[in-house]
């Protein structure tokens, strides 16, 4: 049977791929992880979870398991469809086997300068992007992982992947090839409506204590937020891009019923990982990036700068960005922007944000 080829068994890898290939392709995964590799292989696989409304549809996953030790067991005739979930930040360590694959490459990493930097670091030109409209936990519930440690939930989403006349596309389950201009809509949709609003939620939730994103969602005063926020990003991109503002709108309250979902069990530290990556300004910053949008439609901007403050004192003591986030109080607020985000002091960014991280950290 022909296979798909899935680097990087983590969320979105492991959690929803597989319910888009079922009944249609075999599953081959790849992780650097050579531990979690081996404990998937050794029980034959692993358990997924999709979230349909208030029930949770468990499928099992057996598939091929390759770790940098076994690449020798790839059989690159068979793969007629590849996907890299390994994170933004690990594009340029990829296995250098990329190089043989002869089929589509969709990078889904929330980053679509992901596609051409890969084409770049490895002299290839069959990647394309695609936009997974889909919220996947890196866990499970309690009682889910008793029965399968390795279990994971997922919603029930969308992937949407840019169609090309290069490569025969196979048929897939949830999944829609769409051209440029299409994809262009859901990836600023999800950027902004989603991945804005998602991290925001998780960096007020982590405030209060929270682990999981639904309890974050239970706060009066965390929903409120994101609401409002939701509301001003909303007229942002209609101004900005023409979007349909009733299409924008129904996105937004999607947002809030899927961020509010509580079988996903989406961890708060999943999705407030890497805070400065989020904070960056444009093209493709989440944080900084919307408050440029907001602030040239001229919209309310006080939600997302209650969020990008909530971002500055993210703390982590696990997460990569830790160790530069607590050098914050030494640089102080105007400098640690310039140093580490590129906000020129003199810059209006770096005035508004810094003038309410002190408003609100001096309260």
């Amino acid at each position: 049977m022909d296979k798909a080829l899935v680097i990087g068994a983590g969320a979105i890898g492991r959690g929803f791929l597989p319910f888009c290939f079922e009944n249609y392709l075999d599953l081959i995964y790849y992780d650097s992880n050579t531990s979690l590799i081996q404990d998937l292989s050794s029980n034959s696989g692993f358990t997924t979870y999709l979230s349909d409304k208030s029930q949770l549809r468990p499928l099992y996953v057996s598939a091929d398991f390759i770790s940098p030790h076994t690449v020798s067991k790839l059989i690159f005739s068979t793969i007629k469809i590849a996907f890299i979930c390994v994170g933004p930040r690990n594009v340029e360590n990829l296995p250098s086997f990329i190089k043989n694959l002869d089929c589509p490459i969709f990078a889904l990493e929330n980053d679509p300068a992901t596609v051409e930097r890969i084409k770049l670091k490895y002299s290839i030109q069959n990647v394309f992007f695609g936009v997974p409209d889909v919220i996947s936990s890196c866990t499970a519930s309690p009682d889910n992982l008793k029965l399968d440690a390795n279990a994971l939930h997922t919603e029930n989403g969308v992937l949407y992947l840019e169609s090309n006349s290069h490569y025969p596309l196979p048929r897939l389950n949830k999944s829609i090839y769409v051209d440029s201009l299409e994809l262009q809509t859901q990836w600023h949709s999800k950027l902004y409506l989603h991945n804005t609003a998602h991290c925001i939620a998780a960096y007020l939730g982590s405030q209060v204590g929270c682990q999981f994103l639904h309890e974050a969602m239970r706060v009066t005063s965390i929903r409120s937020t994101i609401k409002e926020l939701l509301c001003s990003l909303v007229t942002a991109l209609h101004r900005a891009y023409l979007y349909p503002i009733d299409e924008l709108s129904e996105y937004a309250d999607k947002e809030i019923a899927r961020f509010s979902n509580s079988n996903l069990f989406d961890p708060i530290d999943r999705v407030a990982r890497h805070p400065l990556r989020k904070l960056r300004p444009k093209p493709h910053g989440r944080l900084i990036g919307a408050l440029e949008l907001c602030i040239t439609h001229t919209v309310d901007i006080n939600p997302i700068l209650d969020g990008i403050t909530a971002a500055l004192t993210y703390s982590n003591s696990n997460d990569d960005d830790f160790q530069n986030l607590s050098l914050l109080s030494s640089y102080g607020i105007s400098s640690f922007l310039w140093h580490f985000l590129g906000l020129p002091l003199d810059g209006t960014l770096n005035k508004i944000i810094s003038s309410h991280y002190l408003h609100s950290t001096n309260d």
